[in-house]
């Protein structure tokens, strides 16, 4: 005979309703955990950052020019409907004011020689974005230039995983100058 077949009803009882009680908690632990593994402090505060919409800018392609796009274009950002592969901005010149500079094409190739699937050029806020349905094999790093009208300017090194140009393209600031290396720029 086993020994909860000998234990009387009420001992036998209140071990079933101490295990209950385990299963319980095991189940608010793990609730707890899956609700808070899905915030990132860090990434909320970056986003958080970017501050407002500028005014009379309706969101679309046009919009938050200079920003790290794929902070927010990403699988868990804000904007995770559209998501992008890399996306960044072309301005005129390095110096301010800056100013968009649009219809350039963007040419880059990732380490498997793949490059995305249709042409990519700057629009009217200088923005370019590669959706990632149009690059679904980008294998970093990446190799990168921009052309306009004869002008072509390689980038000196490569983008080794920050799929944002903002991330080290961000626009010079007395907060940051040592960290950026400048905005991307067609000519001086």
């Amino acid at each position: 005979m086993n020994r909860a077949a000998r234990a009387p009803a009420s001992s036998r009882a209140l071990h079933e309703t101490r295990a209950a009680h385990v299963v319980a908690a095991i189940g608010v632990m793990a609730a707890a955990a899956a609700s808070t593994s899905c915030t990132d402090p860090v990434y909320d505060s970056q986003i958080q950052a970017l501050g407002d919409e500028a005014p009379n800018v309706p969101t679309g392609d046009l919009h938050r020019p200079g920003q790290p796009c794929v902070l927010c274009h990403s699988s868990t950002g804000p904007a995770s409907s559209r998501q992008f592969a890399i996306a960044g901005t072309v301005f005129t010149t390095l110096t301010p004011p800056l100013k968009p500079e649009a219809a350039v094409e963007i040419l880059m190739v990732d380490a498997n020689g793949s490059s995305p699937k249709k042409p990519i050029f700057s629009n009217a806020a200088g923005n370019f974005f590669v959706d990632t349905q149009d690059w679904p094999e980008l294998a970093f790093p990446v190799k990168v230039q921009i052309y306009k009208q004869g002008l072509r300017r390689p980038m000196v090194s490569h983008i080794s995983r920050e799929p944002s140009c903002a991330g080290c393209h961000a626009i010079i600031t007395k907060f940051n100058r040592l960290t950026s290396v400048g905005p991307v720029y067609l000519s001086q």
